[in-house]
C-alpha cells in the first residue's frame, strides 16, 4: 500500500502519512533513493556511506551486520544517541 501510494502521490504522500515508520524507496527511472522516517523521528533510521555505498537500517544491530561497518564512538555520535542537537566542546568529555 505504501509503495502504491508513493507511486500515485510522489513525495506528497509524506504529508499524508501518520504514525511511526521508516522506510526506503528506490526510484530506478530517476536513480533516486528516498530514505524516510516519521516526522517526529520516533522510528530511527541509521545510515552510513561506505565506499560509495549507502548502508541503512531502522535498527543499529542490522546496520552493524554489514561487514565494512566499523564500530566506534565519538562525541557527535553520543550527542545523536541522546537526541542532543549540539555538543559542548568542554574538556569534561573523555571520549
Amino acid at each position: 500500500m505504501l509503495l502504491k501510494s508513493f507511486i500515485h502521490f510522489g513525495t506528497d504522500i509524506l504529508k499524508r502519512l501518520n504514525g511511526i515508520f521508516s522506510f526506503a524507496i528506490w526510484n530506478d527511472k530517476e536513480k533516486e533513493l528516498y530514505l524516510v522516517r516519521d516526522q517526529f523521528g520516533i522510528k530511527p533510521l541509521y545510515y552510513t556511506l561506505i565506499d560509495n555505498t549507502i548502508v541503512f537500517a531502522s535498527e543499529i544491530k542490522a546496520l552493524l551486520m554489514y561487514p565494512k561497518v566499523e564500530v566506534s564512538i565519538d562525541r557527535q555520535g553520543i550527542c545523536e544517541l541522546f537526541g542532543l542537537r549540539t555538543c559542548s566542546h568542554s574538556r569534561d568529555w573523555n571520549i
